[in-house]
This record gives C-alpha cells, structure tokens and sequence, in this order.
C-alpha cells in the first residue's frame, strides 16, 4: 500500500497498511477507497513442501493460514501422512462456497472442526471436551464420498 493513503486518506483504520492479498477484490472489499493506492508485487513464491524442507521442519503445532482468499490453495499442499500440524487454523471468510467446502472435507478425516466467525479450527478429536465446555460445537463431518 502506497503511504501517500495516509496524507490523503484521513479517515483510514491504522490496519489499513496491513492488507494485502493475491486477489485485488479482497483489499477494496475491505477499503474501496485505497484502490489508487494499492502497489503491486511479484513475488518469489514456494510450496509448503519446500518451505518446510528448506528450513528442516518436520513437525509442526500450529499452522495460521491468513491470506486473504488463498488459504484453501496452501491448506490443500498439506500432506498430512507425512506432516499433521498439531492445530489448524485458517481463515474461511475469504474462500468460495466450494474452497470452504473442499477444506472441510480435506480436513474432517484427521480433526474435529469449529468455526471462529471468519476462522476455521481445526484440532485433534482428543479436544473436543475441552472446546465443547467452552460453549463450542464443531463442524459436523461430511458424508464419505
């Protein structure tokens, strides 16, 4: 995002710097007024598979997905026979009808599912007790195909 948004722009949130997405629509969705400032990137990208392997990660607790719309597209790299993060969590507002969908499927197999407004949760079935005392219900799994 261009800075000049600031000096023009006074009534901006102080998170309005912050947004940033692979998809153009998902920033003026958020702030259709920074559309002339928004700056375009090329990025150097990589798959989960090789991120992990470049860094010799081979256990994982936690694993946020927050990209503003591409979170199905990294959630789907997971091989979860050879790399079960501990706890899932990834934004779903952003995600088509089919993508929110597709995670669920492509998560429900290995863990208990509970949406968190925008969020998806994802965790072993060992704590269901736990987040069901906490008032939550998960996600009911969907039929085998």
């Amino acid at each position: 995002m261009d800075p000049a948004a600031r000096e023009f722009l006074k009534d901006l949130p102080p998170w309005f710097d912050q947004l940033g997405s692979f998809k153009r629509h998902h920033i003026t969705y958020c702030l259709p007024v920074v559309e002339p400032y928004i700056k375009e990137s090329l990025l150097n990208g990589m798959t989960l598979e090789t991120l992990f392997a470049k860094h010799s990660i081979r256990d994982v607790d936690i694993l946020h997905i927050d990209t503003e719309g591409a979170d199905y597209s990294i959630l789907r790299q997971l091989n979860l026979n050879t790399l079960k993060p501990r706890v899932i969590l990834f934004e779903h507002k952003h995600l088509t009808h089919e993508e929110a969908e597709a995670s669920v499927r492509f998560l429900s197999a290995h863990y208990s599912l509970y949406r968190l407004q925008g969020d998806t949760l994802a965790v072993p079935p060992s704590a269901d007790v736990l987040l069901q005392a906490a008032g939550l219900q998960p996600l009911p799994k969907p039929p085998a195909p």
